[in-house]
Order: C-alpha cells, then sequence, then structure tokens
C-alpha cells in the first residue's frame, strides 16, 4: 500500500518495534537524502524543494514495507547495486510524484533489496525499476490483463469459485488496462512485451486455462468413454445429465493419469476428451462478461489489436505482478518466483 507518511529531518517514521536494524535505516537516509540531493542540486529551487519532499516520503515507504517483508533485508542496502536501484527508484518518483508509479517502485524495489542473487530475477527486477517510469497507469494493468490470461492459472474447485476469482483478480485489471495497437507498439518497445505469432482471444484464453469449466458434457453412453474407466469422469458442471472429464485442467489431468499409470492410448483419449464440446468462444465472453462487465469493451478493443500476439518478458512479468498486487490490494498473492523460476 503507497503510504505518505512525512516526519521531521530526524525521524525514520518506522513503525515497528522490537526490530533491530543496525545501520541499515541510516543508510538509507543517507542514499536518500544525500546521494540524492546531489543528483538533483542542479534542478531550480522550487522543482529542488518539491523533489526532496518526493523522496522522503518514497525513502519512509520503502523502509516500512521492506520492514514488513524481510527486516533481515535491510542490512543488504549496504550493497552498491542496492543503493544503485534505490537511486532509479527515488529518482523516477521524484520526477513524476505518481503514486501509482511509486507503489510499483516500492514492491519492486523491496524484492530487489531481498533478492542478493545475479539471476534473471534480479536482473528483471532491476531493469523494471527502469521501465516502469516508461508507462502508464493503464499500461501497467495492460500488461496484468496478458499476465493473468497467459501466464497465470487462478485456483478454483468449481465455477462459482472461478467466478469470484474473476471479480477479485480480472475485474479491477480490466477496469484501467489500455489495450490499444499504440500501447500494444509501446510495451513491446520498452522491452515488457514480445509478438508471437499465433494471437489468442481473450475467450480462447479461458477455454485453453479451465478446460473443465467451460465444458457442455459428454454423453454417458459415448463409445470413447465407456472405453475409459470411470474413475476419470464426473456429473457435467453445466449440464447433470452428462458427464465430463473430471479434471480443471490439463495438469491435474496429467498427474491424474501418471498416478494411474494410464496406458499412452488412455491418456491420448483422455486429453482429447477433456476439450471436447466447449462452450462457443462468444458465449465464454458473455459469461465473463457477466461477472465482470468492462470485460466486452476491453475485448472489442483486444480483437482489433495485436494485443492479442503479446507474451510478457521478464522485465513485462515484474511489471505485471506488482501491479496485480496493487490494483488487487493483495488478494492476489502468488509470490513472483513462481512466474520467475531459476532454475
Amino acid at each position: 500500500m503507497w503510504q505518505r507518511q512525512k516526519g521531521g529531518d530526524s525521524s525514520a517514521l518506522l513503525q515497528a518495534k522490537n526490530i533491530n536494524i543496525g545501520v541499515g535505516v541510516q543508510d538509507v537516509e543517507y542514499i536518500s537524502k544525500k546521494m540524492a540531493m546531489e543528483v538533483f542540486s542542479a534542478y531550480s529551487r522550487d522543482a529542488f524543494q518539491l523533489m526532496s519532499e518526493r523522496v522522503e516520503v518514497f525513502a519512509h515507504t520503502y523502509i516500512e514495507h521492506l520492514l514488513r517483508e524481510s527486516p533481515e533485508s535491510i542490512e543488504n542496502i549496504k550493497d552498491p547495486g542496492v543503493q544503485a536501484a534505490i537511486l532509479d527508484a527515488e529518482a523516477a518518483y521524484a520526477k513524476t510524484g505518481d503514486d501509482d508509479l511509486g507503489s510499483l517502485l516500492v514492491d519492486i524495489l523491496a524484492k530487489r533489496t531481498m533478492n542478493m542473487s545475479r539471476d534473471v530475477v534480479q536482473l528483471a527486477l532491476s531493469e523494471s525499476i527502469s521501465v516502469a517510469q516508461k508507462l502508464t497507469s493503464q499500461q501497467y494493468s495492460s500488461l496484468s490483463l496478458i499476465f493473468l490470461l497467459r501466464h497465470v492459472k487462478l485456483g478454483a474447485g468449481n465455477i462459482p469459485e472461478l467466478h469470484q476469482k474473476m471479480r477479485d483478480n480480472l475485474a479491477p485489471v480490466v477496469a484501467e488496462a489500455a489495450v490499444t495497437n499504440t500501447d500494444a507498439q509501446h510495451l513491446v518497445a520498452t522491452g515488457c512485451a514480445v509478438l508471437q505469432a499465433v494471437p489468442s482471444t481473450i475467450p480462447n484464453a479461458f477455454l485453453r486455462t479451465y478446460p473443465g469449466f467451460f465444458c457442455l458434457g459428454l454423453d454417458p453412453n459415448d463409445v470413447t468413454v465407456k472405453q475409459l474407466p470411470d474413475e476419470y469422469f464426473g456429473p457435467c458442471l453445466r449440464d447433470p445429465e452428462k458427464v465430463q472429464v473430471h479434471s480443471a485442467d490439463s495438469e491435474v489431468l496429467a498427474e491424474r493419469m501418471e498416478k494411474n499409470q494410464a496406458t499412452t492410448d488412455h491418456r491420448q483419449m483422455l486429453e482429447n476428451l477433456l476439450v471436447a464440446n466447449q462452450m462457443l468462444p462468444d458465449d465464454v465472453i458473455n459469461e465473463i462478461a457477466s461477472i465482470v462487465p468492462p470485460i466486452s469493451h476491453v475485448h472489442e478493443r483486444w480483437e482489433k489489436s495485436i494485443f492479442g500476439q503479446l507474451t510478457l518478458t521478464s522485465v513485462g512479468t515484474v511489471l505485471a505482478h506488482s501491479n496485480i498486487l496493487r490494483v488487487t490490494q493483495g488478494k492476489f498473492d502468488a509470490p513472483l518466483k513462481i512466474f520467475l523460476p531459476t532454475s
């Protein structure tokens, strides 16, 4: 959460008790107020004063965030790479005063402070601090929309639960997303996304990710169904007189088949039946629109743009993840490492 706290010259405004933070906070105060001021010294007096105030706000918010998430990481602020990241982040916020940008930068900077391994995640976090200031709040949410459609699987046990997940995670992202060719081209130009040859529509993304929730059912007397063990089937979620493969998606099905040591032939038949007799794309988008009304307008713009061809880079993933934490106010809580594995 972005906090606008402000105190006197010698106060740290740290709402943390019984935490031994050593000299870490002093290091932050020095970096934020002294080194940053040297960078901003070329600005006019009024600009310098405003940027100084913003740096102070940013520093306090960052320290408090870090103390909540990983108080032991405060010692990492002594590292030159972390100090460079701090200066980049506070400079970006000081120049704009944009609270959405400030919120993203605090989250990304805290993650960068915690990550002392020189790996893809650390590099992506550092680069994201630079790129974040080149995007609008609406473009952050555009990245989060791609993130949800292409890279995330919202865990749900039934259709009502999936609908609630949409309200919690998809709705706030869709409400802010900017989906035009200009936005798409900008996301590519800033290194947040890359173009793929084969586009994907919004309803097809849901059909691909959640096939078990959009199945219209199979005839229980179907020849293929009869050839397979009953344990793989259950009542259709949308038509109790029919059956469906009793798996929400291909990963759940694969685990079940592996556990039961299914034959190669049975595996192929089950994989085909999982995606058989699915809802039409138009019906899918209409159902989603009944839960998240703004998706209709976004879907129309998506179809007329190159957004369907975009997939996220590591930098785009970092920004999308931080933004969705912001707009869902913590309802989306999957850690970044899930989406940027290092091994």
